[in-house]
């Protein structure tokens, strides 16, 4: 059986997706400043957020 490029494609979105999640952890620090008066979240909740 000759070789396929599925591994490569696997990668490949494993990539992508780990890029996505860097890019929304990025977006939610910024936005956290304007999230926790709106919404009354306190530093250990938003904490508690991001590590979610």
């Amino acid at each position: 059986m000759p070789p396929t490029h599925t591994r490569w494609l696997i990668v490949a979105l494993i990539f992508v997706m780990g890029m996505l999640m860097f890019i929304d952890r990025v977006n939610i620090s910024i936005a956290a400043k304007h999230l926790m008066p709106e919404y009354g979240l306190s530093e250990v909740q938003m904490g508690a957020m991001f590590s979610a």
